[in-house]
């Protein structure tokens, strides 16, 4: 199961920075770390997605969890697959 604030500290980063490289409200943000609302799908994918965002465009991000890395080399593999011919 992925953990955003788990990730996000990994990350080091703020929750406003998190919510904004993912595109939602801060306080949606908020609520889905608390528990108070649910982490959908959606939300993990923009959440690793925002996280190689950062990781690429800040200095003081140096390093992404395991599972993050994961993402990349699977979303790499899939990227190759689809520029097939007859795909």
């Amino acid at each position: 199961m992925f953990d955003l604030k788990i990730a996000r500290n990994q990350m080091g980063v703020t929750q406003a920075e998190m919510a904004a490289a993912m595109g939602v409200p801060i306080r949606t943000y908020e609520d889905i770390e608390a528990g108070r609302s649910k982490c959908r799908p959606a939300h993990v994918a923009a959440a690793k997605w925002a996280m190689v965002q950062l990781a690429a465009t800040r200095r003081d991000v140096y390093k992404l969890p395991e599972n993050i890395s994961q993402t990349l080399k699977d979303a790499l593999e899939y990227d190759e697959v689809a520029r097939k011919p007859g795909y």
